[in-house]
C-alpha cells in the first residue's frame, strides 16, 4: 500500500472506490450516528377521537417523531403547509419548532405536557377528544448532541415523511409494527424495549432518506455520490491525523491536483484542507465530550505539531477554546440529564 492507502473495518481504499453510492453514504451515516450520543426519552400513545389537537414545544438538539397507528391527521407547523398523514406514516422532524398533530387544522390545541399530566391513563395512554371518528398515534422524541450530530443534521431536511406501506420502506415498517406493539401491551420490559426500538427507528429512517434522496449537485451528499471524491473524504475520516496535502488527496482520489481541488470546492464549496480542519474538530469536539484526555494528546492525535496550532483552529472554527468548550459541554451535560429524567412532556 501507498503512504496514503488507507484501510478501515477491513475495508481498504481501493476496494471502497468499486463500493455503491448508497454504501457510501451508509458508512458515513454509521460514523455520524455513533458519535451523536443519540438517547430516546418519553414515548406516549395517543387514542383521540374528533375534535382533537394536541401541541408539541419546541426542542432543540432533539428529532420528534409520529408514528400514525390508525386514522388520518394533519401535521402543522407555523411556517409551512400542513401535511396530512394517514395509518401507516411515520414522520421525523429535526430541531422543530413548535407544531401540531390535530383532526383539522382549525381544532384548538391542548399542549403535550398538559395531557400527558391530566389524561394519561394507568395503561399509559393519552385518551382525550370528543365523540367523533377516532385516531392513535405513537409519538416521542431523540436527543442528540449538537456538536456531534450536526453534520448529519446539516444534511436531512427539516421533516422526513414515509409512507410504510411501500416496499422500500419493509425495515421501517417492522420496527414500527414491534413499537406499536409494545406501547399497547405494556408487557414487562417493555420501556426497554421501546426505548432500542425507537433508535433503530432513527436510524433506518435517516437511511430511507439517504436511500431514496434525489441525486444532489452540492454539499456533502453529492461529494458522496462521487466515487473519487468519496475516496479522498472517508480516507480523511479514516485518519484525520496523517499529514494530508491537497496532492496527496488528489492522489488518493486519482485525480490531478488542480482537477482534484477545483471539483472538491465546486461540490463542497470549500477548499479539501478546510474540510480536514473541519473534520480534525469534529473529531475533536466527540474525545473532548467523551474522554479526559489532556488537549495536547488530542492535539498530537488529531495531527497538530503543537496543542496551541489546534487550539488556534478550534477556536477558529468554533468560536471558543478547546479548554473552554470541554467546560461548558460538561456542564451542559450534567444539567441535561437532570432535566432528562424530570420532564413530564412528550
Amino acid at each position: 500500500m501507498g503512504a496514503f492507502d488507507w484501510t478501515i473495518d477491513g475495508v481498504s481504499s481501493t476496494k471502497y472506490v468499486q463500493s455503491s453510492k448508497l454504501e457510501r453514504r451508509v458508512d458515513f451515516l454509521t460514523s455520524i450516528v455513533s458519535a451523536m450520543h443519540l438517547r430516546s426519552a418519553l414515548y406516549a400513545r395517543f387514542e383521540v377521537r374528533a375534535p382533537w389537537a394536541v401541541e408539541f414545544a419546541p426542542g432543540k438538539e432533539r428529532a420528534r417523531f409520529g408514528l400514525v397507528t390508525e386514522g388520518v391527521c394533519w401535521l402543522k407547523r407555523e411556517t409551512h403547509p400542513p401535511l396530512r398523514l394517514h395509518t401507516g406514516d411515520l414522520f421525523l422532524i429535526l430541531d422543530p419548532d413548535t407544531f401540531a398533530l390535530g383532526d383539522e387544522n382549525d381544532t384548538p390545541t391542548r399542549t403535550c405536557a398538559s395531557l400527558m399530566t391530566e389524561t394519561r391513563a394507568d395503561d399509559g395512554i393519552i385518551r382525550f377528544g370528543g365523540s367523533g371518528v377516532s385516531a392513535s398515534f405513537v409519538t416521542g422524541w431523540f436527543g442528540f448532541n449538537a456538536s456531534t450530530g450536526r453534520p448529519l443534521v446539516e444534511l436531512l431536511p427539516e421533516l422526513l415523511h414515509f409512507r410504510l406501506d411501500e416496499e422500500r420502506n419493509e425495515a421501517l415498517r417492522a420496527t414500527f409494527s414491534l413499537l406499536a406493539r409494545e406501547t399497547v401491551q405494556r408487557d414487562a420490559g417493555s420501556d426497554v424495549v421501546v426505548r432500542g426500538l425507537a433508535d433503530v427507528l432513527f436510524v433506518q429512517a435517516v437511511r430511507a432518506y439517504m436511500a431514496s434522496a434525489p441525486e444532489p449537485r452540492h454539499g456533502l451528499l453529492a461529494a458522496l455520490a462521487n466515487p473519487r471524491l468519496s475516496r479522498a473524504i472517508h480516507a480523511v475520516h479514516a485518519a484525520p491525523e496523517k499529514p494530508w496535502k491537497v496532492e496527496s488527496l488528489a492522489s488518493v482520489a486519482g485525480m490531478s491536483r488542480s482537477a482534484f481541488a477545483a471539483a472538491f470546492r465546486s461540490t463542497l464549496e470549500q477548499t479539501p484542507l478546510e474540510y480536514l480542519a473541519r473534520w480534525r474538530v469534529h473529531v475533536a469536539k466527540r474525545l473532548l465530550i467523551e474522554t479526559e484526555q489532556p488537549l495536547a494528546t488530542i492535539a498530537h492525535d488529531l495531527g497538530y505539531g503543537s496543542d496551541n496550532a489546534f487550539a488556534k483552529v478550534f477556536c477558529r472554527i468554533v468560536g471558543v477554546t478547546p479548554a473552554v468548550f470541554r467546560r461548558k459541554k460538561t456542564k451542559l451535560m450534567t444539567y441535561e440529564r437532570g432535566i432528562g429524567r424530570e420532564e413530564t412532556g412528550v
